[in-house]
């Protein structure tokens, strides 16, 4: 048996968002899913963190953003540097270059890229995460197997816990 994949809590975080937006925005049949991917990006990126928060944070206009002032946000609010940067440029806090070159720098330096993908938020705060993926699971919204991926625990594990209640 293979061991679940082992991701950041901002990714799993990221990841029960995304498919909560699959589950509740209601797409036309006829919309690319390529477009419907991108919205339910949004409505993740969006539940973390709401853009009224985010730019009183960062304020609305910004040449750069300090590696510091994005760890903090993460730490705070679970939200990863990647997800940070994105939902930046997405409001024209920063520039598309400046966006573009924070990818093409992370691309190509090994260090840099470890800092930004070094989680920050504190597995105690994982536990209303884990509490909504059991809901999720007993309310039939996801299956066992996405909830295994989610909590990083092996199937038997979740329907153990589940059927502890």
């Amino acid at each position: 048996m293979s061991r679940p994949l082992s991701f950041p809590v901002e990714r799993k975080r990221f990841t029960a968002m995304h498919e909560l937006g699959h589950l509740l925005l209601d797409f036309d049949d006829t919309l690319p899913q390529k477009d419907v991917e991108r919205f339910c990006n949004l409505f993740a990126n969006e539940m973390l963190i709401s853009q009224d928060v985010f730019k009183k944070l960062l304020g609305v206009s910004r040449h750069d953003i300090s590696l510091n002032e994005l760890r903090a946000i993460q730490s705070n609010y679970g939200i990863s540097v990647e997800a940070q940067m994105f939902k930046a440029k997405q409001l024209g806090i920063i520039s598309e270059s400046r966006y573009k070159y924070f990818c093409i720098t992370k691309n190509k330096n090994q260090a840099f890229r470890e800092q930004v993908e070094k989680s920050t938020f504190h597995e105690e705060k994982f536990n209303r995460f884990s509490s909504l993926v059991y809901r999720a699971l007993a309310s039939e919204l996801i299956s066992f197997s996405k909830a295994s991926e989610l909590l990083n625990e092996s199937i038997y594990v979740v329907r153990e816990q589940l059927e502890l209640v």
